[in-house]
């Protein structure tokens, strides 16, 4: 739950130091998160203003007063920073550590979650769920069901987006799944981010293709790219080429997979697809 007072925290390696002009009227406490917000001021987070955070830190410095007043004028990074205070509230210029890892809260941690992208909720609520958060780090140490390291503003190849490539098929039947049927492989719960099909030589005949998410290999869906035309030499993308159903952000469960399915035979085609999935 969102605190009312400094935080005491374990801390390795902090670093990355920066100073952010405060917001009006915002209350920031000693070790807890803040980030700036779409005004460009440093804030702490609130079920609010959550989707707004563009940059997120832990903060390093204390307050003028304890507990600290809410400031009562924008900040300015200029002149003095030791001296850069508000008459009638608090310090308008504070700074945050970027990086580095650092012991934080949780509910219900398990070994299984080591690697797992950790999000913001509010000030001090940590969790391991995207809905209504902001990505702060990646989990690195579980030290309990209550307790573990984050790395700040770390993230590790499959949060940034993994590539996943191969050859469609030149399926000569119209089957679910006999252009493309691809088991997820990564083990986990993903979103995919892009399909893209580079079609080198097309099809003698005409037909289309479907790709999308499936429940099983077999089971024809569209929900990616709904019916590119498979005589069309060159790319076809989700934003360009998606068709009626095709979509981007598509989640691809751990026990689900991935389809092509054609109109036609797709005799002399031949084509290769590139996907990029990130972590949920």
């Amino acid at each position: 739950m969102a605190v009312t007072k400094k935080q005491g925290l374990q801390k390795k390696s902090p670093c990355g130091l920066i100073a952010l002009p405060v917001k009006l009227g915002q209350t920031i406490y000693f070790n807890t998160i803040a980030g700036v917000d779409s005004t460009g001021y440093l804030v702490a987070p609130t079920s609010a203003n959550i989707g707004q955070i563009r940059l997120a830190g832990i903060v390093a410095d204390d307050s003028i007063a304890d507990p600290p007043l809410p400031t009562t004028a924008n900040g300015a990074i200029s002149g003095n920073l030791e001296s850069a205070t508000d008459p009638s509230g608090d310090k308008t210029v504070r700074t945050l550590w970027t990086s580095g890892q650092f012991q934080l809260p949780f509910t219900g941690l398990t070994q299984a979650d080591l690697g797992k992208v950790v999000y913001a909720k509010d000030n001090f609520t940590f969790s391991l769920s995207p809905v209504a958060g902001v990505k702060i780090g990646t989990l690195v140490a579980v030290l309990s069901a209550t307790s573990g390291y984050v790395d700040l503003n770390k993230f590790y190849t499959l949060d940034r987006g993994m590539v996943i490539a191969g050859l469609l098929t030149a399926a000569t039947g119209t089957g679910g799944g006999a252009v493309l049927s691809l088991a997820n492989p990564i083990g986990m719960d993903v979103v995919v981010k892009e399909f893209v099909v580079k079609i080198l030589t097309g099809s003698t005949g005409a037909a289309t293709i479907d790709i999308g998410v499936a429940a099983n290999g077999t089971t024809t869906s569209d929900t990616l790219l709904d019916g590119i035309n498979a005589q069309t030499v060159g790319y076809a993308t989700i934003g360009v080429n998606g068709g009626t159903n095709g979509k981007y952000g598509r989640t691809w469960s751990t026990t689900g997979y991935i389809t092509g399915t054609a109109s036609a035979t797709l005799a002399g085609m031949v084509a290769e697809y590139y996907m990029t999935v990130e972590r949920i």
